[in-house]
């Protein structure tokens, strides 16, 4: 099960909650109200004031994740000037990809927001 902060739009002051276990799944349907939980996408969005009831019912080893996913300035997250080519920004990529990359002992949440920063850069 993963709890991650939805910091955008609509959603901002939401937590969107994947694959609950049965308890917790129980737990959003039952006990809140509807205006503070919603079901899109296969995923239920909790409200913030509710999630550390959810954190006390989801098991030891759930992976929460409480980082914001939304990027403010993707070349402050690349460690970019603005006025930074495209070559330099893949080569920033690169290097930062390296060191933040899961499989060699990186941070997962790290590495997925330099990754949307470089995403973001490249086609936007």
């Amino acid at each position: 099960m993963d709890i991650k902060r939805i910091t955008d739009g609509y959603w901002k002051g939401w937590f969107r909650v994947e694959r609950p276990t049965a308890k917790v799944a129980s737990y959003i349907r039952y006990s809140l109200y509807a205006k503070y939980r919603k079901y899109e996408d296969g995923c239920w969005y909790v409200h913030e004031k509710f999630i550390e009831n959810i954190k006390q019912l989801a098991p030891a080893d759930t992976n929460i994740t409480t980082t914001a996913s939304v990027i403010k300035d993707p070349y402050e997250v690349l460690h970019l000037r603005p006025t930074a080519p495209p070559a330099i920004i893949k080569a920033a990529w690169r290097e930062l990809a390296k060191i933040l990359h899961p499989d060699h002992g990186g941070n997962p949440e790290e590495f997925q927001r330099a990754k949307d920063a470089y995403e973001m850069l490249v086609k936007g």
